[in-house]
């Protein structure tokens, strides 16, 4: 359990020195095509509160017997090939979508912007980043926090799987309701529900694949997924 816990903890160091190190891409080539809400989540403020909240709740993750964020139980193959393959197909599956829909670029002309992508090869540091980024917010932040206080602590370490997938399903929710969000049907119609369902699905995938094998590979899920979608598609002129 100790060297789980070191193991936890020094991966989360190398998550937090990516976040620093995608801020410095990000400053020191100003002219990067980004929109402000990009840049603003790689500024100091927000990386210096995400990852206090993301240390904390490391802690917590370690009273819990939830799977590490590097486990050292689960082989690399389980932690970091299965995601990105499944996230490299869900992601051309999204991609061949919006072009039969052309959804991304009605998008792009609606905000006023040539792409809603960030222009390659910055794009590969600030998806990676995002997709880090991504899972601390909606998973690492919550799960083992809500999983340690409810399970661990008040029901003795009773009915964990229960509660793990209440609070997993839950934050699956935050994202497809959000980003696009359901007023993305009022703009699209009954082509924008698909999208919703994509959002979704990534998100469910994501709480299985932590469940299974823990934090790490639910980031290489969105790695490959990212990969395809915002890196590969942008780079092709989406």
């Amino acid at each position: 359990m100790e060297l789980q816990s070191k193991k936890n903890f020094y991966c989360y160091c190398v998550l937090v020195a990516i976040l620093i190190i995608v801020h410095y891409v990000i400053v020191l080539n100003p002219n990067i095509s980004m929109q402000p809400g990009q840049k603003a989540i790689f500024s100091w403020p927000a990386i210096g509160v995400l990852s206090s909240l993301g240390l904390l709740s490391v802690i917590f993750l370690n009273l819990t017997k939830l799977k590490g964020l590097w486990d050292t139980n689960v082989g690399i193959k389980q932690k970091l090939i299965y995601p990105v393959i499944t996230g490299l197909l869900f992601g051309a599956i999204q991609v061949a979508y919006d072009i039969i829909t052309g959804l991304s670029a009605l998008d792009a002309a609606n905000m006023g912007v040539e792409s809603l992508n960030v222009a390659f090869p910055y794009s590969i540091a600030f998806y990676f980043g995002g997709a880090v980024i991504t899972n601390i917010l909606y998973y690492l932040i919550l799960i083992p926090i809500v999983v340690f206080i409810v399970s661990t602590k008040l029901l003795k370490g009773k009915s964990e799987g229960i509660v793990f997938w209440t609070i997993g399903i839950m934050a699956a929710l935050i994202e497809p309701l959000t980003n696009p969000g359901l007023n993305y049907v009022t703009q699209h119609g009954l082509t924008g529900i698909p999208v919703i369902l994509f959002v979704l699905l990534i998100n469910l995938l994501s709480i299985w694949f932590i469940r299974k094998y823990g934090f790490i590979s639910a980031i290489f899920l969105r790695v490959g997924h990212y990969s395809v979608w915002h890196i590969l598609y942008g780079f092709l002129g989406n």
